[in-house]
């Protein structure tokens, strides 16, 4: 069963979506951590700035989507594993 399993190819694409979507998660969460402080500046912000405070905007809303597609996949993976067990044929009790 494990053999053919791993031989899915859905089921490697789903592992991968799983790694990335807990990188994901953690990035954004390390991101909204560091980031406490806020952002504010005088006059006109220069680009870096601009690309600090874009970050922290995907950083914010990142986690709860990356979490979300993480706990689908890992529910794809078993619904793949329970397809792909062999199914026994058990006697009727019965006669």
């Amino acid at each position: 069963m494990m053999r053919r399993l791993l031989a899915n190819p859905a089921l490697i694409v789903l592992a991968a979506v799983v790694f990335i979507s807990v990188i994901g998660t953690v990035w954004g969460v390390q991101m909204s951590m560091t980031s406490q402080d806020g952002m504010s500046w005088t006059g006109e912000p220069s680009e870096e700035q601009l690309w600090q405070f874009r970050l922290m905007r995907i950083s914010g809303s990142l986690p709860p989507i990356a979490t979300f597609v993480g706990v689908a996949a890992v529910l794809g993976i078993l619904v793949i594993a329970s397809a792909s067990r062999r199914r026994t044929i058990r006697p009727d009790p019965r006669g």
